[in-house]
Protein backbone atom coordinates (compact mmCIF):
# COMPACT_ATOMS: atom_id res chain seq x y z
CA UNK A 1 0.00 0.00 0.00
CA UNK A 2 0.95 3.61 -0.95
CA UNK A 3 -0.05 6.26 1.24
CA UNK A 4 0.30 10.27 1.14
CA UNK A 5 -1.82 11.13 3.69
CA UNK A 6 -2.90 14.91 4.81
CA UNK A 7 -4.22 16.20 7.62
CA UNK A 8 -6.15 19.28 9.42
CA UNK A 9 -10.07 19.91 10.98
CA UNK A 10 -13.12 20.30 9.59
CA UNK A 11 -16.09 22.59 11.38
CA UNK A 12 -19.78 21.97 11.77
CA UNK A 13 -21.46 24.82 13.70
CA UNK A 14 -18.69 26.19 15.57
CA UNK A 15 -17.40 22.60 16.22
CA UNK A 16 -13.87 21.78 14.87
CA UNK A 17 -13.18 17.66 14.17
CA UNK A 18 -10.40 15.94 13.59
CA UNK A 19 -9.67 15.40 9.82
CA UNK A 20 -7.31 13.26 7.73
CA UNK A 21 -7.39 12.31 4.10
CA UNK A 22 -4.96 10.00 1.93
CA UNK A 23 -4.27 8.97 -1.68
CA UNK A 24 -2.55 5.60 -2.79
CA UNK A 25 -2.69 6.37 -6.51
CA UNK A 26 -0.18 9.38 -6.77
CA UNK A 27 -2.81 12.19 -5.75
CA UNK A 28 -5.38 10.61 -8.56
CA UNK A 29 -7.87 10.32 -5.75
CA UNK A 30 -7.85 11.03 -1.93
CA UNK A 31 -10.47 9.44 1.03
CA UNK A 32 -11.20 10.28 4.24
CA UNK A 33 -9.48 7.95 6.69
CA UNK A 34 -11.32 7.41 10.04
CA UNK A 35 -9.81 8.76 12.90
CA UNK A 36 -10.37 9.07 16.41
CA UNK A 37 -12.00 11.97 18.29
CA UNK A 38 -8.67 14.13 19.28
CA UNK A 39 -8.83 17.11 21.56
CA UNK A 40 -8.63 20.73 20.61
CA UNK A 41 -8.65 22.23 16.71
CA UNK A 42 -7.59 19.27 15.12
CA UNK A 43 -4.23 18.15 13.27
CA UNK A 44 -2.18 20.50 12.03
CA UNK A 45 1.40 18.45 11.00
CA UNK A 46 2.39 14.87 9.38
CA UNK A 47 5.07 12.55 9.15
CA UNK A 48 4.82 9.25 7.20
CA UNK A 49 8.61 7.18 7.87
CA UNK A 50 7.27 4.91 5.88
CA UNK A 51 4.26 3.67 3.10
CA UNK A 52 2.26 2.33 5.76
CA UNK A 53 2.86 4.23 9.04
CA UNK A 54 1.95 7.81 9.67
CA UNK A 55 2.02 9.90 12.45
CA UNK A 56 0.07 12.89 13.02
CA UNK A 57 0.05 16.10 15.27
CA UNK A 58 -2.42 18.44 16.37
CA UNK A 59 -3.15 20.20 19.68
CA UNK A 60 -2.19 17.98 22.84
CA UNK A 61 -2.97 14.94 20.68
CA UNK A 62 -0.68 12.35 17.99
CA UNK A 63 -2.45 10.30 16.20
CA UNK A 64 -0.94 6.89 14.81
CA UNK A 65 -1.07 4.32 11.87
CA UNK A 66 0.73 1.59 10.83
CA UNK A 67 -1.75 -0.03 7.87
CA UNK A 68 -1.97 2.69 5.50
CA UNK A 69 -4.55 5.11 7.01
CA UNK A 70 -7.22 2.50 7.09
CA UNK A 71 -6.79 2.46 11.56
CA UNK A 72 -5.85 5.16 13.63
CA UNK A 73 -5.24 5.69 17.22
CA UNK A 74 -4.40 7.98 19.99
CA UNK A 75 -0.98 8.06 21.15
CA UNK A 76 -0.61 9.46 25.22
CA UNK A 77 1.24 12.78 24.84
CA UNK A 78 2.32 14.06 28.08
CA UNK A 79 0.77 16.95 29.49
CA UNK A 80 1.17 20.15 28.85
CA UNK A 81 2.60 19.48 25.44
CA UNK A 82 0.25 22.52 24.08
CA UNK A 83 -0.26 22.26 19.92
CA UNK A 84 2.19 20.47 18.62
CA UNK A 85 3.00 22.28 14.99
CA UNK A 86 5.38 19.86 13.68
CA UNK A 87 7.20 16.15 13.48
CA UNK A 88 9.70 14.38 12.33
CA UNK A 89 10.13 10.72 11.90
CA UNK A 90 13.91 9.03 10.49
CA UNK A 91 12.35 5.74 11.24
CA UNK A 92 9.19 3.79 12.24
CA UNK A 93 9.58 3.59 15.72
CA UNK A 94 11.39 7.25 16.30
CA UNK A 95 9.63 10.69 16.29
CA UNK A 96 10.13 14.29 17.41
CA UNK A 97 7.12 16.46 17.85
CA UNK A 98 7.45 20.61 18.36
CA UNK A 99 5.41 23.12 19.60
CA UNK A 100 6.33 26.94 21.61
CA UNK A 101 9.50 25.33 24.02
CA UNK A 102 8.01 21.97 24.35
CA UNK A 103 9.78 18.70 22.19
CA UNK A 104 8.37 15.27 22.74
CA UNK A 105 9.94 11.97 21.26
CA UNK A 106 9.23 8.52 20.76
CA UNK A 107 11.30 5.61 20.42
CA UNK A 108 8.81 2.83 20.55
CA UNK A 109 6.56 3.84 17.78
CA UNK A 110 4.47 6.04 19.59
CA UNK A 111 3.29 3.84 22.35
CA UNK A 112 4.98 6.46 24.41
CA UNK A 113 5.64 9.96 24.28
CA UNK A 114 8.26 11.26 26.63
CA UNK A 115 9.17 15.01 26.87
CA UNK A 116 12.54 16.61 26.69
CA UNK A 117 13.77 20.38 27.26
CA UNK A 118 14.82 22.76 25.15
CA UNK A 119 17.59 24.86 26.09
CA UNK A 120 16.77 28.80 26.97
CA UNK A 121 16.11 31.31 25.55
CA UNK A 122 14.01 29.39 23.12
CA UNK A 123 10.34 31.16 22.82
CA UNK A 124 8.58 29.01 20.01
CA UNK A 125 9.59 26.21 18.04
CA UNK A 126 7.92 25.97 14.92
CA UNK A 127 9.61 23.36 13.11
CA UNK A 128 11.64 19.84 13.13
CA UNK A 129 13.91 17.93 10.84
CA UNK A 130 15.80 14.67 12.09
CA UNK A 131 17.91 12.89 9.45
CA UNK A 132 18.62 10.15 11.97
CA UNK A 133 17.67 8.50 15.18
CA UNK A 134 19.87 10.13 17.21
CA UNK A 135 20.18 13.77 15.12
CA UNK A 136 17.41 16.51 15.26
CA UNK A 137 17.12 20.28 14.61
CA UNK A 138 14.81 22.56 15.45
CA UNK A 139 14.37 26.42 14.03
CA UNK A 140 12.41 28.75 16.88
CA UNK A 141 9.65 30.33 14.28
CA UNK A 142 8.58 33.39 16.05
CA UNK A 143 11.91 34.26 17.62
CA UNK A 144 12.98 37.44 16.21
CA UNK A 145 15.81 39.01 16.89
CA UNK A 146 14.88 42.66 18.48
CA UNK A 147 16.40 45.01 21.12
CA UNK A 148 14.12 43.15 23.23
CA UNK A 149 14.86 39.49 22.40
CA UNK A 150 17.82 39.71 21.53
CA UNK A 151 19.38 36.51 23.23
CA UNK A 152 16.30 34.32 21.31
CA UNK A 153 17.57 30.68 19.53
CA UNK A 154 16.45 30.66 16.18
CA UNK A 155 18.21 27.36 15.74
CA UNK A 156 18.56 24.11 18.32
CA UNK A 157 20.01 20.93 17.79
CA UNK A 158 20.48 17.28 19.40
CA UNK A 159 22.99 14.97 18.37
CA UNK A 160 22.15 11.82 21.32
CA UNK A 161 18.27 10.97 20.73
CA UNK A 162 17.04 14.47 22.69
CA UNK A 163 19.00 13.80 25.70
CA UNK A 164 20.77 17.33 25.61
CA UNK A 165 19.49 19.85 23.26
CA UNK A 166 22.17 22.76 22.83
CA UNK A 167 21.77 26.21 20.79
CA UNK A 168 23.64 26.52 17.33
CA UNK A 169 25.91 29.42 16.48
CA UNK A 170 24.16 31.41 13.59
CA UNK A 171 25.01 34.55 11.27
CA UNK A 172 23.71 37.81 13.48
CA UNK A 173 22.19 39.31 10.91
CA UNK A 174 19.69 36.53 10.50
CA UNK A 175 16.30 37.29 12.52
CA UNK A 176 13.50 34.65 11.85
CA UNK A 177 13.66 31.29 10.62
CA UNK A 178 10.38 29.10 10.10
CA UNK A 179 10.98 25.89 8.38
CA UNK A 180 13.96 23.65 8.14
CA UNK A 181 15.24 20.44 5.90
CA UNK A 182 17.95 18.10 6.61
CA UNK A 183 19.53 15.76 3.37
CA UNK A 184 22.13 14.38 6.39
CA UNK A 185 23.00 14.57 9.72
CA UNK A 186 25.33 17.65 8.23
CA UNK A 187 23.71 18.73 5.53
CA UNK A 188 21.07 21.29 6.42
CA UNK A 189 18.72 24.25 4.90
CA UNK A 190 16.66 26.61 7.14
CA UNK A 191 14.65 29.94 5.64
CA UNK A 192 12.65 32.38 7.03
CA UNK A 193 11.61 35.64 6.49
CA UNK A 194 13.93 36.34 3.08
CA UNK A 195 16.75 34.49 4.95
CA UNK A 196 18.51 31.39 4.24
CA UNK A 197 21.36 29.57 5.94
CA UNK A 198 22.74 26.38 5.52
CA UNK A 199 25.56 23.76 7.41
CA UNK A 200 27.55 21.07 6.34
CA UNK A 201 28.98 20.47 9.30
CA UNK A 202 26.08 19.10 11.45
CA UNK A 203 25.37 22.88 12.84
CA UNK A 204 28.73 23.29 14.13
CA UNK A 205 28.78 26.53 11.66
CA UNK A 206 25.56 28.08 9.84
CA UNK A 207 26.56 30.00 6.61
CA UNK A 208 23.82 32.68 5.22
CA UNK A 209 23.27 32.14 1.73
CA UNK A 210 21.41 34.96 -0.63
CA UNK A 211 18.00 34.70 -1.61
CA UNK A 212 17.06 35.69 -4.98
CA UNK A 213 14.72 38.48 -5.61
CA UNK A 214 11.92 39.47 -5.40
CA UNK A 215 11.37 37.42 -2.15
CA UNK A 216 9.49 38.67 0.37
CA UNK A 217 9.49 35.99 3.08
CA UNK A 218 9.98 32.24 2.83
CA UNK A 219 7.81 29.76 4.86
CA UNK A 220 8.90 26.27 4.04
CA UNK A 221 11.55 24.61 2.52
CA UNK A 222 12.48 20.68 1.23
CA UNK A 223 15.76 19.28 0.31
CA UNK A 224 14.98 16.42 -1.96
CA UNK A 225 19.60 15.72 -2.02
CA UNK A 226 22.60 17.70 -0.69
CA UNK A 227 22.43 19.97 -4.09
CA UNK A 228 19.22 20.71 -4.16
CA UNK A 229 16.62 22.69 -2.30
CA UNK A 230 12.83 23.92 -3.04
CA UNK A 231 11.54 27.04 -0.65
CA UNK A 232 7.97 28.12 -1.11
CA UNK A 233 6.73 32.10 0.64
CA UNK A 234 5.63 35.34 -0.64
CA UNK A 235 7.35 38.09 -2.88
CA UNK A 236 7.06 41.64 -2.92
CA UNK A 237 5.15 43.76 -5.19
CA UNK A 238 2.91 42.38 -7.29
CA UNK A 239 4.17 39.22 -7.18
CA UNK A 240 2.17 36.70 -4.69
CA UNK A 241 3.26 32.98 -4.19
CA UNK A 242 6.56 31.94 -5.02
CA UNK A 243 8.71 29.12 -5.02
CA UNK A 244 12.47 29.39 -5.06
CA UNK A 245 14.09 25.93 -6.30
CA UNK A 246 17.23 24.98 -7.93
CA UNK A 247 20.65 23.38 -7.44
CA UNK A 248 21.74 26.75 -7.32
CA UNK A 249 20.05 27.20 -4.27
CA UNK A 250 23.36 25.19 -2.38
CA UNK A 251 26.23 26.27 -5.38
CA UNK A 252 29.05 28.50 -4.52
CA UNK A 253 29.37 31.17 -6.61
CA UNK A 254 32.97 32.11 -8.28
CA UNK A 255 34.10 35.78 -6.85
CA UNK A 256 37.15 36.27 -9.04
CA UNK A 257 36.27 38.30 -12.08
CA UNK A 258 39.45 38.58 -13.62
CA UNK A 259 43.15 37.42 -13.46
CA UNK A 260 46.32 39.44 -13.69
CA UNK A 261 48.31 39.37 -17.19
CA UNK A 262 51.87 37.30 -17.19
CA UNK A 263 55.03 37.41 -18.87
CA UNK A 264 56.37 34.58 -21.17
CA UNK A 265 58.96 32.76 -18.61
CA UNK A 266 58.20 34.47 -15.56
CA UNK A 267 56.99 32.88 -12.82
CA UNK A 268 53.30 33.25 -12.30
CA UNK A 269 50.89 33.20 -8.99
CA UNK A 270 46.82 33.68 -8.59
CA UNK A 271 44.45 32.42 -6.66
CA UNK A 272 40.57 31.21 -7.84
CA UNK A 273 37.83 32.49 -5.51
CA UNK A 274 34.61 31.25 -4.42
CA UNK A 275 31.97 32.40 -1.59
CA UNK A 276 28.81 30.34 -0.44
CA UNK A 277 27.41 26.72 -1.27
CA UNK A 278 29.23 23.74 0.95
CA UNK A 279 33.06 23.68 1.33
CA UNK A 280 35.72 22.44 0.74
CA UNK A 281 35.38 23.50 -2.93
CA UNK A 282 36.90 21.40 -5.83
CA UNK A 283 38.24 23.61 -9.03
CA UNK A 284 38.61 22.23 -12.89
CA UNK A 285 38.83 23.93 -16.20
CA UNK A 286 35.49 22.84 -17.88
CA UNK A 287 35.84 24.78 -21.27
CA UNK A 288 39.31 26.12 -23.08
CA UNK A 289 42.74 25.83 -21.64
CA UNK A 290 45.42 27.55 -19.56
CA UNK A 291 48.40 29.00 -20.96
CA UNK A 292 51.58 26.28 -21.47
CA UNK A 293 53.35 26.00 -18.84
CA UNK A 294 50.46 27.05 -15.94
CA UNK A 295 48.77 24.46 -13.67
CA UNK A 296 45.64 25.21 -11.55
CA UNK A 297 45.30 23.00 -8.14
CA UNK A 298 42.01 21.79 -7.77
CA UNK A 299 41.91 22.18 -4.58
CA UNK A 300 43.33 25.60 -3.65
CA UNK A 301 42.29 26.68 -6.61
CA UNK A 302 46.17 28.09 -7.22
CA UNK A 303 46.94 28.71 -10.78
CA UNK A 304 51.12 28.99 -10.85
CA UNK A 305 53.65 28.13 -13.09
CA UNK A 306 55.54 29.71 -15.73
CA UNK A 307 54.04 30.44 -19.35
CA UNK A 308 55.51 29.36 -22.46
CA UNK A 309 54.28 31.31 -25.11
CA UNK A 310 52.43 35.03 -25.60
CA UNK A 311 48.99 35.34 -26.46
CA UNK A 312 45.37 35.95 -24.75
CA UNK A 313 44.35 32.14 -23.50
CA UNK A 314 40.42 32.05 -22.80
CA UNK A 315 39.03 29.28 -20.32
CA UNK A 316 36.09 28.65 -18.23
CA UNK A 317 36.51 27.32 -14.40
CA UNK A 318 34.22 24.81 -12.64
CA UNK A 319 33.89 25.58 -8.63
CA UNK A 320 32.03 22.19 -7.55
CA UNK A 321 30.80 22.20 -3.92
CA UNK A 322 31.04 19.14 -1.49
CA UNK A 323 27.49 18.32 -2.52
CA UNK A 324 28.42 18.05 -6.10
CA UNK A 325 26.39 21.61 -7.14
CA UNK A 326 28.38 23.47 -9.19
CA UNK A 327 28.94 27.21 -10.93
CA UNK A 328 31.02 28.17 -14.00
CA UNK A 329 32.91 31.51 -14.77
CA UNK A 330 34.99 32.52 -17.80
CA UNK A 331 38.05 33.99 -17.35
CA UNK A 332 41.30 34.78 -19.48
CA UNK A 333 44.91 35.18 -19.19
CA UNK A 334 47.08 37.75 -21.12
CA UNK A 335 50.56 36.40 -21.57
CA UNK A 336 53.14 38.77 -22.60
CA UNK A 337 56.42 38.64 -23.62
CA UNK A 338 59.50 38.14 -21.25
CA UNK A 339 60.28 41.45 -19.39
CA UNK A 340 64.52 42.75 -19.69
CA UNK A 341 65.60 39.86 -17.00
CA UNK A 342 69.11 39.66 -16.41
CA UNK A 343 68.57 35.43 -16.73
CA UNK A 344 65.57 34.69 -18.87
CA UNK A 345 63.89 31.66 -20.06
CA UNK A 346 63.41 32.67 -23.34
CA UNK A 347 66.34 34.38 -23.96
CA UNK A 348 65.96 38.42 -23.61
CA UNK A 349 69.47 39.38 -22.34
CA UNK A 350 69.58 42.94 -21.07
CA UNK A 351 71.90 45.60 -22.34
CA UNK A 352 73.52 46.17 -18.76
CA UNK A 353 75.03 43.02 -18.57
CA UNK A 354 77.83 42.46 -21.48
CA UNK A 355 78.94 39.01 -22.15
CA UNK A 356 76.20 36.47 -20.67
CA UNK A 357 75.87 32.41 -19.86
CA UNK A 358 73.82 29.78 -19.35
CA UNK A 359 72.04 28.16 -16.31
CA UNK A 360 70.36 24.70 -16.65
CA UNK A 361 68.38 23.28 -13.91
CA UNK A 362 67.36 19.52 -13.44
CA UNK A 363 64.40 19.50 -15.25
CA UNK A 364 66.38 20.77 -18.64
CA UNK A 365 65.24 24.40 -17.91
CA UNK A 366 68.04 27.01 -19.41
CA UNK A 367 68.15 30.56 -18.35
CA UNK A 368 70.03 32.76 -20.53
CA UNK A 369 71.77 35.51 -19.20
CA UNK A 370 73.34 38.81 -20.10
CA UNK A 371 73.65 39.22 -23.90
CA UNK A 372 73.37 35.09 -24.46
CA UNK A 373 70.95 34.18 -26.52
CA UNK A 374 68.39 31.68 -26.12
CA UNK A 375 68.32 28.76 -28.30
CA UNK A 376 65.72 26.49 -26.78
CA UNK A 377 65.86 23.76 -23.51
CA UNK A 378 63.56 20.34 -23.04
CA UNK A 379 61.35 22.14 -21.12
CA UNK A 380 60.18 24.84 -23.76
CA UNK A 381 60.33 21.39 -26.32
CA UNK A 382 58.04 19.71 -24.14
CA UNK A 383 60.76 17.13 -23.55
CA UNK A 384 60.88 15.19 -20.17
CA UNK A 385 63.84 13.48 -19.19
CA UNK A 386 64.15 9.97 -18.20
CA UNK A 387 66.67 11.20 -15.65
CA UNK A 388 67.94 14.62 -14.30
CA UNK A 389 70.05 16.77 -16.24
CA UNK A 390 73.50 17.61 -14.70
CA UNK A 391 75.44 19.82 -16.83
CA UNK A 392 75.30 22.41 -19.55
CA UNK A 393 78.21 23.39 -21.83
CA UNK A 394 78.63 26.26 -24.43
CA UNK A 395 79.63 25.45 -28.14
CA UNK A 396 82.86 26.35 -28.98
CA UNK A 397 81.34 29.63 -30.68
CA UNK A 398 78.86 30.38 -28.58
CA UNK A 399 76.02 29.76 -30.61
CA UNK A 400 74.59 27.19 -28.93
CA UNK A 401 74.96 24.70 -25.94
CA UNK A 402 74.40 21.04 -25.06
CA UNK A 403 72.90 19.88 -21.94
CA UNK A 404 73.65 15.88 -20.82
CA UNK A 405 71.81 14.21 -17.96
CA UNK A 406 73.05 11.54 -15.49
CA UNK A 407 72.00 8.43 -18.05
CA UNK A 408 74.39 10.29 -20.66
CA UNK A 409 71.86 11.45 -22.79
CA UNK A 410 72.90 14.73 -24.38
CA UNK A 411 70.71 17.34 -25.67
CA UNK A 412 71.91 20.29 -28.54
CA UNK A 413 70.53 23.58 -28.83
CA UNK A 414 71.42 26.15 -30.88
CA UNK A 415 73.15 25.82 -34.68
CA UNK A 416 76.89 25.68 -33.05
CA UNK A 417 75.85 22.98 -31.19
CA UNK A 418 75.70 19.51 -33.98
CA UNK A 419 74.91 16.28 -32.00
CA UNK A 420 77.94 14.00 -32.35
CA UNK A 421 75.86 11.35 -30.17
CA UNK A 422 75.44 10.11 -26.21
CA UNK A 423 75.87 7.58 -24.15
CA UNK A 424 71.98 7.76 -23.11
CA UNK A 425 70.51 4.22 -23.54
CA UNK A 426 73.86 2.76 -22.92
CA UNK A 427 74.56 0.56 -19.58
CA UNK A 428 77.12 3.04 -16.97
CA UNK A 429 78.95 1.79 -14.60
CA UNK A 430 78.44 5.26 -13.08
CA UNK A 431 75.75 8.22 -13.59
CA UNK A 432 77.02 10.98 -15.79
CA UNK A 433 78.57 13.60 -13.80
CA UNK A 434 79.75 16.24 -16.13
CA UNK A 435 79.98 17.39 -20.01
CA UNK A 436 82.47 19.49 -21.58
CA UNK A 437 83.10 20.79 -25.09
CA UNK A 438 86.24 20.83 -27.62
CA UNK A 439 87.33 24.07 -29.78
CA UNK A 440 86.68 21.95 -32.19
CA UNK A 441 83.22 21.06 -31.82
CA UNK A 442 83.04 17.81 -30.15
CA UNK A 443 82.29 17.01 -26.44
CA UNK A 444 83.36 14.36 -23.59
CA UNK A 445 80.84 13.00 -20.95
CA UNK A 446 82.26 11.85 -17.87
CA UNK A 447 80.79 9.42 -14.95
CA UNK A 448 81.81 9.64 -11.34
CA UNK A 449 84.12 6.77 -11.67
CA UNK A 450 85.67 8.88 -14.02
CA UNK A 451 84.82 6.77 -16.88
CA UNK A 452 85.07 9.30 -20.16
CA UNK A 453 82.93 9.44 -23.09
CA UNK A 454 84.25 11.23 -26.69
CA UNK A 455 82.02 12.28 -29.44
CA UNK A 456 82.37 14.61 -32.39
CA UNK A 457 85.63 16.64 -33.18
CA UNK A 458 88.67 17.42 -31.20
CA UNK A 459 87.51 14.87 -28.82
CA UNK A 460 90.43 12.79 -29.08
CA UNK A 461 90.56 9.76 -25.96
CA UNK A 462 93.51 9.92 -23.85
CA UNK A 463 92.51 8.04 -20.98
CA UNK A 464 90.52 7.53 -17.41
CA UNK A 465 90.14 6.72 -14.16
CA UNK A 466 87.31 3.97 -14.84
CA UNK A 467 89.34 1.26 -14.00
CA UNK A 468 90.93 3.29 -10.69
CA UNK A 469 90.05 2.93 -6.83
CA UNK A 470 88.89 6.54 -6.13
CA UNK A 471 89.17 7.89 -2.99
CA UNK A 472 86.34 10.23 -3.62
CA UNK A 473 83.82 10.78 -7.19
CA UNK A 474 84.59 12.70 -9.71
CA UNK A 475 82.67 15.42 -9.86
CA UNK A 476 83.24 17.23 -13.02
CA UNK A 477 85.65 17.31 -16.42
CA UNK A 478 87.11 20.16 -17.62
CA UNK A 479 89.08 20.80 -21.45
CA UNK A 480 92.47 21.92 -20.54
CA UNK A 481 93.24 25.49 -22.41
CA UNK A 482 97.22 25.40 -21.65
CA UNK A 483 98.99 22.04 -22.46
CA UNK A 484 102.37 20.90 -22.05
CA UNK A 485 103.73 17.66 -23.87
CA UNK A 486 102.93 15.05 -21.80
CA UNK A 487 99.68 14.52 -19.33
CA UNK A 488 100.12 12.59 -16.40
CA UNK A 489 97.56 9.89 -15.96
CA UNK A 490 97.85 6.80 -17.83
CA UNK A 491 96.01 4.15 -15.99
CA UNK A 492 93.36 3.40 -18.10
CA UNK A 493 94.17 4.56 -21.35
CA UNK A 494 97.30 5.96 -23.32
CA UNK A 495 98.27 9.40 -23.58
CA UNK A 496 98.50 10.98 -27.45
CA UNK A 497 101.44 13.41 -27.18
CA UNK A 498 101.12 13.77 -30.97
CA UNK A 499 96.99 14.61 -30.60
CA UNK A 500 96.71 18.21 -29.44
CA UNK A 501 94.51 19.36 -26.50
CA UNK A 502 93.70 17.18 -23.30
CA UNK A 503 91.27 17.35 -20.15
CA UNK A 504 91.48 16.93 -16.51
CA UNK A 505 89.14 14.85 -14.17
CA UNK A 506 88.09 16.62 -10.94
CA UNK A 507 86.74 14.32 -7.82
CA UNK A 508 85.00 15.43 -4.73
CA UNK A 509 88.64 15.80 -2.49
CA UNK A 510 90.15 17.81 -5.07
CA UNK A 511 92.13 14.97 -6.52
CA UNK A 512 93.03 16.13 -10.57
CA UNK A 513 93.82 13.67 -13.44
CA UNK A 514 95.05 15.18 -16.24
CA UNK A 515 95.09 13.35 -19.47
CA UNK A 516 96.76 14.19 -23.16
CA UNK A 517 98.16 17.34 -23.24
CA UNK A 518 96.63 18.84 -19.96
CA UNK A 519 99.22 20.29 -17.39
CA UNK A 520 98.76 19.16 -13.83
CA UNK A 521 99.81 21.41 -11.47
CA UNK A 522 98.92 19.61 -8.16
CA UNK A 523 95.98 19.17 -6.21
CA UNK A 524 94.52 18.69 -2.94
CA UNK A 525 94.31 15.01 -2.53
CA UNK A 526 95.26 14.22 1.02
CA UNK A 527 94.22 17.55 2.23
CA UNK A 528 90.98 16.58 3.88
CA UNK A 529 88.81 18.50 1.38
CA UNK A 530 85.76 16.73 0.61
CA UNK A 531 82.91 19.38 -0.58
CA UNK A 532 84.80 19.92 -4.15
CA UNK A 533 82.46 20.72 -6.86
CA UNK A 534 84.36 21.42 -10.16
CA UNK A 535 87.91 23.44 -11.37
CA UNK A 536 87.84 25.71 -14.26
CA UNK A 537 91.34 25.79 -16.10
CA UNK A 538 93.58 29.29 -16.10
Amino acid sequence: MSVDPAVGSSSNAGTYNVAAISTTNGGATWTSDPVPLAYGDGLSAVACPSISTCFAAGYNSIISTTDGGSTWRNDPVPQGSGGLGAISCPSTSDCTGVVGASIVSTTDGGSTWTSETAPAPVDSLGSVACPSTSTCFAVSGNSFRTTEKSASAPIISTTNGGATWTNDPIPSQVTNLSSIACQSALDCTAVGSNDIVSTTDGGSTWTSETAPAPVASLDSVACPSTSTCLAVGVGYGSVGGLVVSGANMNAPSVVTASLPSANAGVAYSATLNATGGFSPYSWSVSSGSLPGGLSLDPSTGSITGRPVSEGTFKFTVEVSGANSSTTTQDLSIVVGPAPPLACSSTGVGSASYSGGYWIATSTGAVYSCGDAPFYGSLVTAGVTPLKPVVGIAAAPDDKGYYEVASDGGVFAFGPGANFYGSMGGQTLNKPIVGVATTPQGGYYEVASDGGVFSFGPGANFYGSTGCLSLNQPIVGIEVASNTTTVGTETACGSTNPDAPGGYRLIARDGGVFSFGNATFAGSLSGEGVSDVVGAAGA
